[in-house]
């Protein structure tokens, strides 16, 4: 017998282990899973996060260069007319140099110098730091360099304070193309600082504007030893910007030690790089902190069904030893025809036989050995009274009648308990024979009803096990629901309902996917998609971005199941969304008025031209600048300026139609595109007209009344041009046309216009 009960024992044995192995690794598998996806995403955010921040402000100290530029080809134009004797005292051209170099806040003073490094003249209030720049490397680049352009210096310490500048320069030439000096500009560094303060990185974030050179020229926070460090052997400069313009990598500072997610943006046309990094440990926290309050709760609910399967392993075993002892009885009753007396001597429950005169027929030895009865009581023909007094005298008592009552009513009861002080449990069975008389089968329970206990106290854990896992995938931030090969629910957690404001029964074990997309078309939480291509194509993408009906964003993670299901994870990401979509904006618009900047209108204007080659529409570029704006700047501070600036921008917007163009290039420049005008001249005339009328109204800064007004420049596609670079230089000219007469006018272009600026040029 040994060789069928073992294999039947084993088996049950392990399907327990194997049921309670799997459980567990669901578990924790799910606890994993969903702690790798909310690491990727953190991280995710971060490198996209910081990757746009360096775009931007990369783009934004291009512009900051470009205004720096222009300042020195006008200082540039102003040495031009002084050697031609257009001013009559030096006090005139420092006057001119002073209101140049106020154009741009970043800007310390401007001016220029001999072939030798001599500053001539400058826009300094007293007396310039250096009177001669000769050794300088600015200087250096352009006397040894003639095709060196706008060049940028490495910083260097100011001579007369302790605060780092870095210096703008182009060349000067001699009618014979000999170096005659340069014109330059010392720039205040930490003029790009309050660019920086604006980006929020999280306490431990930074920005940095690096020199290719290899010297720090700006960083935020400030760090004052990091101003002017080199990081010249770093791998940024040595390895990386080489390879490309612009990337996203993870590495230790070398500023403050600090494990930071990088990304790093040169700026076009310029020496300069934009570092932005955010701290890895501060990106992290919140990764950190689910972690570690959800790994104990998994790590109990694991610990609660290891200890209930070790219990139901333990009570299987004996359940499945009793229950193989009663297959051998059984067995043995089958063959009672030929080894009777055998055979009942050996049953493991004890047998007695009495006639229907209540005495005692035949018996074995398990009687005996359960109520401890000597062997010589069990004659034939014993009467069952006696039998009786003798099992109650060792303690056998029945439990639901006296002994009277059980010697009365032997024969009739089928079914008894007997109990003992000890604890031991005797059931009792009578069988009626043909004749009168009975069977009586008397088999010791008492371990199984100590088993039966087991198994109910390890059903309770295995309940409260169950109930820890709802509770862990429960609150979970993600919804989370498992589909079987026919796409019915297996488990689906509260947030996976709340997700899609669907009820907890909308979302029970066995309802199906099409079920829960018709649920959801009802609360107006469905996709665009369609059902049937929801479910035949969209669950066999492992990862897609949807938009539910009611504006949310959800992003779908899905873990294919090897019988043909699917694990699916569900996280709303619209506020993440909507932050992408505002770092997008921030890129394209200025940042001070909320209008297109450069970069944007350049495009719209590269989209105006293809329209134009393509299909013959017409288009109008208007270029428009400020008059007497330096001088809101001076008497009312940059502030004013700002605000002058903000009035002027919703002026010109609420003056234009939606579909037209309002970009500001920088300063005080603002340029429109026109399209969809069949008479582009009256049109163009029209809106010019009434921007000038509107920017000559006063305007109220902060109690102060501001009067300036405004000069446009007028260029027609395709009468003056098609190309986009030609029609903003022929608005430009139009423009300076107009300052030229006398400002607050407009000016449509004229081919003389070129001509006349080609003479003054020779």
């Amino acid at each position: 017998m040994v060789h069928e009960t073992q294999p039947y024992g084993f088996a049950a044995r392990l399907s327990i282990g194997l049921a309670g192995l799997l459980f567990g690794a669901v578990v924790i598998g799910l606890f994993l899973v969903d702690a790798r996806l909310r690491y990727d995403a953190a991280i995710d955010a971060a490198h996209t996060d910081t990757r746009n921040y360096a775009k931007i402000l990369a783009e934004q100290t291009a512009l900051t260069f470009g205004g720096i530029d222009i300042a020195l080809r006008e200082a540039e134009s102003i040495r031009l007319n002084d050697t031609r004797g257009a001013y009559t005292t030096p006090d005139a051209v420092h006057r001119a140099l002073r209101h140049v170099a106020q154009t741009s806040p970043a800007l310390v003073a401007i001016g220029w110098t001999d072939a030798q490094g001599n500053l001539q003249q400058h826009s300094y209030d007293s007396a310039p730091p250096r009177t001669n720049v000769g050794e300088m490397s600015h200087f250096v680049a352009q006397r040894d360099r003639s095709d060196a352009g706008l060049y940028v210096a490495p910083p260097y310490l100011s001579a007369t304070s302790n605060r780092w500048l870095s210096a703008a320069s182009r060349r000067l030439n001699n009618p014979d193309g000999s170096f005659a000096g340069i014109v330059t500009a010392p720039i205040d560094q930490s003029y790009f600082n309050k660019f920086y303060r604006s980006v929020d990185l999280g306490s431990e974030g930074s920005i940095m504007l690096l020199h290719r050179e290899g010297r720090v020229l700006a960083r935020e926070p400030v760090v004052a030893e990091a101003i002017g460090k080199s990081l010249k052997d770093s791998p940024i400069l040595s390895e990386r910007l080489p390879r490309a313009e612009a990337g996203t990598f993870e590495s230790p500072s070398p500023v403050d030690g600090l494990s930071r997610i990088v990304s790093y943006q040169a700026v076009a046309g310029l020496p300069l790089v934009v570092l932005v990094t955010q701290s890895r440990a501060e990106v992290l926290a919140p990764w950190y902190s689910v972690v570690g309050a959800f790994a104990p709760i998994v790590a109990l609910i694991v610990a609660g069904v290891a200890f209930g399967t070790w219990l139901l392993l333990r009570q299987t075993r004996s359940l499945a030893a009793q229950t193989h002892a009663l297959a051998d009885t059984a067995a043995s009753l089958s063959r009672t025809n030929l080894r009777f007396d055998a055979a009942i001597s050996n049953m493991a429950q004890g047998l007695c036989m009495f006639d229907a005169d209540k005495r005692l027929l035949m018996s074995n030895d398990r009687f005996c050995e359960i109520y401890g009865l000597p062997k010589e009581l069990m004659k034939r023909g014993q009467t069952v009274g006696t039998l009786i007094h003798e099992m109650a005298a060792r303690g056998f008592i029945p439990d639901d009648s006296s002994i009277e009552e059980f010697e009365q009513f032997a024969a009739e009861r089928r079914r008894q308990t007997l109990i003992n002080d000890a604890g031991r449990v005797i059931s009792l069975s009578r069988t009626p024979i043909p004749g009168g008389g009975w069977i009586a089968i008397h088999e010791d329970i008492t371990e199984q009803r100590a088993a039966e206990r087991l198994l109910a106290a390890s059903a309770t854990e295995i309940k409260r096990a169950n109930e820890l896992f709802s509770v862990a995938i429960n609150n979970m931030s993600q919804g989370v629901c498992l589909f079987d090969a026919e796409q019915r629910v297996v488990v689906a957690n509260t947030r996976y309902a709340e997700l899609y404001h669907l009820d907890p029964e909308q979302v029970r074990a066995g309802t199906t996917l099409q079920q829960i997309l018709a649920y959801r078309q009802q609360r107006g939480t469905n996709f665009a998609v369609a059902p049937d291509t929801y479910r035949s194509v969209n669950v066999r993408k492992l990862q897609e971005v949807q938009e539910l009906a009611d504006g949310r964003i959800v992003s779908i993670v899905r873990r294919m199941v090897s019988d043909g299901g699917w694990l699916t994870t569900h996280e709303d990401i619209t506020e993440r969304t909507q932050n992408e979509r505002r770092i997008a904006y921030l890129a394209q618009h200025d940042i001070l008025t909320g209008l297109a900047n450069r970069a944007l209108f350049t495009e719209k204007l590269d989209e105006a031209s293809k329209r134009q080659k393509r299909h013959g529409a017409g288009f109008t570029v208007l270029m428009l600048d400020l008059d007497k704006f330096k001088a809101v700047n001076d008497t009312l501070g940059h502030a004013a300026g700002d605000e002058l600036l903000r009035q002027v921008a919703a002026r010109l917007r609420g003056s234009l139609r939606e579909t037209d163009v309002l970009a500001r290039l920088g300063g005080d420049e603002f340029a429109i595109i026109q399209e969809g005008e069949t008479d582009q001249q009256h049109a163009a005339v029209t809106v010019a007209t009434r921007i000038i009328d509107l920017i000559s109204q006063p305007f109220d800064l902060d109690g102060h009344r501001a009067d300036i007004g405004t000069s446009i420049g007028i260029a027609f596609a395709p009468d003056h041009g098609s190309e986009p670079d030609e029609l903003l230089k022929r608005a430009d000219l139009a423009l300076y046309a107009t300052k030229s007469a006398g400002r607050n006018d407009f000016r449509i272009f004229h081919p003389d216009m070129g001509k006349r600026q080609q003479e003054r040029a020779a």
